[in-house]
């Protein structure tokens, strides 16, 4: 057995990509993380130990099946196993590894707090096998960042995973681990699913509702309940998050059709706008408009306005600038100033200004 340091730049998928370690820095409340690659053909369970003055978590990093299938359209910079596993998810270890008769990956983080400026010395024993190297703790901090960083998290998904109900307690507390990793990561944008998102979904289908706006219509008018999207935001603002993205209006690619939103009537939940409402259905636009300055009365009340954002529709294409000009003068005229933002592949609509700057 035969043991290697390696930074984090690459996936280790063998001992080809290992990367050793040159003069290591970090700053003084800033992450530092690394790699040991474990040459190893024998069945073993074996001590781990780490010495250090700096707090040390070391995880295993554990290969997944990959359940999607490529396209195999590729070029250079493609990530591929012969058969699709991947080096991906990180298991906590406490002092043991235990070795399986293949290589294996150990990742290490060195937490973001704060630290003392100073040269640290670092041994990493596995069984009889030790590497060591130093970390330089530079007498700086990292700045706040003052950039909107986003990863959407897909409420319906941690639903349909772990079993649980949209927005019960259940699962928040699940919810409470995605986000601890999510702000860790440098995180401080979150979707905010007002309506179930119109994302990554076929034409016709979709996703498990998770819309946290209650609709009510009553003689022709709709009413709005914020109270569960309040509980979402101060929930996820507990954890640091600073600004808040609402779910798209519009169906994906192009902005066809309404997305799936549920609207009390008569005493009964039903299903009022989705696949067979066009985007531009005259009930369609009057509910929005009547949306879109409850939302706006909702978040001045919150005092967030200012960091708060709204979605249109997921990557329009060239062929759509016209309905997308459209839809985005129609949101203007009643969002009252919310800022509008998207995944947007084509530069003309940028060009056109359709979009917040």
């Amino acid at each position: 057995m035969h043991v290697y340091l390696s930074n984090t730049i690459k996936k280790l998928l063998s001992k080809q990509d290992i990367i050793p370690l040159k003069k290591e820095q970090c700053l003084k409340n800033e992450s530092y993380y690394f790699q040991i690659y474990v040459e190893n053909r024998e069945v073993r369970e074996l001590s781990l130990q780490i010495q250090s003055s700096l707090d040390i978590i070391p995880y295993e990093i554990v290969w997944k099946k990959g359940n999607y299938e490529l396209n195999k359209k590729t070029d250079d910079w493609y990530i591929q196993t012969p058969d699709d596993t991947y080096p991906d998810l990180l298991v906590k270890l406490s002092d043991t590894v235990s070795l399986e008769g293949k290589d294996k990956t150990l990742f290490f983080e060195i937490p973001a707090k704060e630290k003392q400026a100073g040269i640290y010395d670092i041994e990493i024993a596995i069984g009889q096998e030790t590497v060591a190297f130093q970390l330089e703790v530079l007498d700086e901090s990292l700045a706040k960042n003052d950039l909107l960083i986003t990863h959407w998290i897909y409420a319906d998904c941690v639903c349909n995973y772990y079993g649980v109900q949209p927005f019960t307690k259940e699962f928040y507390a699940i919810y409470d681990r995605f986000l601890k990793s999510y702000v860790k990561l440098g995180n401080n944008m979150v979707f905010v699913p007002v309506f179930t998102p119109p994302l990554d979904t076929d034409v016709g289908l979709e996703r498990l509702t998770t819309q946290l706006v209650k609709v009510k219509k009553e003689g022709g008018r709709y009413a709005f309940n914020f109270d569960k999207v309040k509980e979402y935001i101060d929930f996820v603002k507990s954890y640091g998050i600073e600004y808040f993205e609402f779910s798209h209006l519009f169906t994906q690619w192009g902005g066809k059709c309404a997305p799936k939103i549920i609207v009390e009537e008569n005493g009964q939940e039903v299903k009022a706008f989705g696949w067979d409402t066009l985007s531009d259905d005259e009930e369609y636009l009057r509910f929005l408009k009547e949306y879109l300055q409850a939302l706006n009365v909702f978040v001045e009340k919150e005092g967030i306005k200012e960091n708060c954002y709204m979605h249109l529709t997921d990557e329009p294409r060239k062929e759509h600038i016209e309905k997308y000009e459209k839809l985005s003068a129609f949101v203007k005229e009643y969002n009252g100033g919310i800022k509008i933002i998207d995944a947007i592949s084509n530069y003309d609509i940028v060009e056109k200004e359709l979009v917040s700057l």
